[in-house]
């Protein structure tokens, strides 16, 4: 009877290896892999989206699969695709990587990493996101545009008549708005504390999140002392871990003791100190500076860009304000309705140059085995919309490597479609901060447009900038390369206004 054992175990295993066949046949099509180490080699280093949108092209299908080291990655190109698998079936779409780099040793036993970025969807998750919306909703935004305004006339005025790189100015603007908001803190420098712990905090997420580590593939490496040469991922990781504990407890230990001297200021921590889920509304708190500083900043920095290479946008755009404001005063959020063409230049600053091409900083996961348009998707399967497909889509706007305001007038022909349904996110990771996000960018280009000019963008090497030549950078956000422009008062009377 023993030799039936090894022929059993022969078959057992050849019945094991035709389903992983077949199986993997049903994977979404994808360029073939190598022995060993799969799609490895092909997966891009750089400008990601503009490969992936190439794979969507010559493997003929929207959906592509690669495979890289025993991980299945698909992306998606198209709108349909993505709206139904994160948006529709956002329930088993939505998980996140929680590896040993992020579980054990960022996280750790005290739970500091534990805010919406990493939270598996469930009850602390919604608990986090009900504060998120009692704060940062389309109508709660509303309520901080003086605020905001106050940031953005301060920043305007840090700007104006100096031939410089806004990067950092446009930086202290919207660290000062969250801050100021979350905490009731004032920013007082452009290296602020209080701005560089929200930094540290986001980055150790951002880092401890990427996929790589080998400690994820090989978790008993966390036993290993930290002293020794080639465990330089759990020193990375210690340092995280502090700077994520910092940026968790540090502001809010600030406001607490502010209120306890009588002495606060008004802010979304103050009202929510003493809720019942202290940890929650602690992390909350924290979670609001992740949830837009960087997309903002990067955005506020291709608007910035895209004026001074467009004049004929700029004076089309004044005119428009003028007519609402006659020159004497700022435009408001209520002014909103009668300015379509500055909401029409936001849509494409998003549209141009999305600050986020692919959703690769905190990738959505599946979390169940799932079968969609034939096609055979693995539990654990790291799914990443192609943003930059979309957007770039020429048969939803035409010519889109232009930048062109007007392809969003529905009153000026056929209105593309609106980039706020894909710059933001998807389904149940979707991003919190969005409202804010965007009353900062029109309180911000109505400012500039309705006191300013902007012009002479040169970039790092002194050459003059022209839209042909634009240089960006890659990766989890997209922004441009150093430049630096100049932004000056259209008259005297536009320059008091920043003064008032």
């Amino acid at each position: 009877m023993l030799p039936l054992v090894p022929a059993l175990v022969l078959a057992l295993g050849i019945v094991w290896i035709a389903l992983r066949r077949r199986r993997n046949r049903l994977l979404p099509p994808g360029p073939p892999g190598k022995l060993l180490v799969g799609n490895l080699l092909d997966v891009p280093r750089k400008d990601e989206w503009l490969l992936y949108t190439e794979y969507a092209r010559v493997y003929a299908g929207d959906i592509v699969c690669l495979r890289v080291l025993g991980q299945t990655l698909i992306i998606l190109s198209a709108e349909d695709d993505i709206k139904e698998l994160l948006a529709a079936r956002g329930a088993i779409y939505s998980g996140r990587m929680r590896g040993t780099m992020v579980q054990q040793q960022l996280i750790g036993g005290n739970r500091v990493g534990e805010g919406v970025l990493v939270l598996p969807l469930g009850r602390p998750f919604r608990a986090i996101r009900r504060i998120f919306a009692a704060f940062l909703g389309p109508q709660a935004a509303r309520r901080y545009a003086d605020v905001q305004t106050q940031a953005v006339t301060e920043c305007l005025r840090r700007l104006v008549d100096k031939q410089q790189d806004p990067h950092i100015p446009l930086k202290r603007m919207i660290g000062g708005i969250v801050l100021r908001l979350a905490y009731g803190y004032e920013v007082s420098s452009d290296d602020d504390h209080f701005v560089q712990l929200a930094e540290k905090s986001v980055v150790a997420f951002l880092s401890a999140l990427q996929p790589g580590w080998v400690v994820d593939t090989f978790p008993a490496l966390m036993n290993l002392p930290s002293w020794l040469p080639f465990a330089g991922f759990k020193r990375k990781a210690e340092k995280w871990h502090q700077d994520a504990e910092r940026g968790l407890n540090v502001p809010w230990q600030w406001v607490k003791n502010r209120l306890a001297s009588g002495v606060a200021t008004p802010s979304f921590a103050a009202d929510i100190i003493e809720d019942k889920e202290e940890t929650a509304a602690r992390t909350a708190m924290r979670d609001i500076y992740g949830a837009g500083m960087d997309t903002t900043l990067a955005a506020s920095l291709w608007l910035i860009l895209a004026l001074a290479l467009h004049p004929e946008v700029q004076l089309r755009a004044q005119r428009e304000i003028d007519v609402v404001t006659l020159g004497e005063r700022l435009p408001t959020l209520d002014d909103r309705g009668r300015l379509p063409y500055i909401d029409a230049i936001i849509k494409e600053v998003l549209r141009w140059h999305p600050t986020v091409n692919l959703a690769t900083a905190v990738p959505h996961i599946s979390t169940e085995d799932d079968t969609y348009r034939g096609y055979f998707i693995p539990k654990g399967s790291i799914v990443v919309p192609n943003v930059w497909s979309i957007l770039h889509d020429p048969a939803k706007y035409p010519e889109p490597a232009m930048f062109r305001p007007e392809r969003h007038l529905s009153h000026e022909g056929k209105c593309n479609p609106d980039p706020y349904n894909y710059v933001f996110g998807f389904g149940p990771r979707q991003c919190p901060g969005r409202n804010l996000a965007d009353t900062t960018l029109y309180l911000l280009a109505s400012a500039i447009l309705a006191t300013c000019n902007v012009s002479d963008a040169i970039n790092g090497r002194n050459e003059i900038l022209m839209p042909e030549n634009v240089e960006y950078s890659s990766g989890i956000i997209s922004r441009p390369t150093p430049f630096s422009c100049r932004i000056t008062p259209r008259t005297e009377q536009t320059r008091a206004l920043l003064y008032e």
